[in-house]
């Protein structure tokens, strides 16, 4: 098999998840999964974010049920964006980090880099 055939593969097998405790929604089993995203749609969602409500566009278009279904349709980021700052910033920032874009992940990415790289490639 190819690396591109493995490759193919393993994009169609299911995304690991974060489990993110959510009491503030305890009446609908109190947790939310934020998976790991591809690149593509890691580009939607900066396309999307500029607009502004950048956290409730992520967990609008990222958050799903413990096997992979998503929750909410895009345009529910409207109404998510006027929910609690710390539940909503708590799944953002949840995902951020699986997927390696939080600030801390990106310093020890940076750390683990061989010396002199930039990781521009």
């Amino acid at each position: 098999m190819s690396l591109r055939e493995d490759l193919q593969k393993r994009t169609k097998a299911a995304k690991p998840v974060q489990v993110v405790p959510t009491p503030e929604w305890s009446d609908h089993d109190g947790d939310v999964f934020m998976p790991k995203v591809t690149a593509r749609d890691m580009d939607r969602w900066y396309e999307q974010a500029g607009a502004g409500n950048g956290r409730a566009v992520y967990v609008a278009m990222f958050a799903c049920d413990s096997v992979g279904n998503r929750l909410f349709n895009d345009t529910d980021a409207a109404w998510l964006g006027e929910e609690d700052f710390a539940l909503i910033d708590r799944l953002f920032a949840a995902g951020m980090e699986l997927n390696r874009t939080s600030a801390a992940a990106r310093v020890e990415l940076e750390k683990n880099l061989p010396s002199g790289t930039d990781g521009g490639g």
